[in-house]
């Protein structure tokens, strides 16, 4: 006999053929994990502090931080090299006109909700301009 035919004969028929054979086997699928249990992701310890997810609440913890968005405003007029002498190494560097930057508007909280600046760049006359953009920009006067 080969010996497909003799494996095929030392295993057990399936339950449906032979309801009165009864296996105390039960067969689990799966990966079991080596690593460590996680934290609980949603904070629902009773060791852990609850989160408060109110606007004042969030409006305590942004006055405690700085803000992230920083930078200029400009056009960029082009790259060039700076050479630096004792190393002997070449940088390149970027060309930033920053040309008439001023505050056109403060956002408060009281009147708009949040904190915020804004900032326009460079000149344009007056007859370009809308009116309802002229009448916001003299606010800021």
């Amino acid at each position: 006999m080969s010996r497909l035919i003799i494996e095929r004969c030392q295993q057990l028929p399936p339950s449906f053929l032979a309801p009165g054979l009864s296996l105390n086997h039960v067969s689990h699928r799966g990966i079991k994990s080596i690593s460590k249990v996680r934290p609980n992701r949603f904070n629902r310890s009773p060791d852990l502090p609850l989160l408060e997810s109110t606007t004042a609440a969030a409006l305590k913890r942004k006055a405690a931080t700085t803000p992230l968005r920083t930078g200029a405003l400009g056009i960029k007029k082009g790259m060039m090299a700076i050479y630096d002498s004792e190393t002997g190494r070449r940088y390149p560097c970027t060309v930033v006109q920053m040309d008439r930057v001023q505050v056109v508007a403060h956002k408060t909280r009281k009147r708009n909700g949040y904190f915020a600046v804004q900032v326009g760049s460079g000149w344009k006359h007056p007859s370009n301009v809308t009116r309802p953009l002229l009448g916001h920009y003299a606010e800021s006067q």
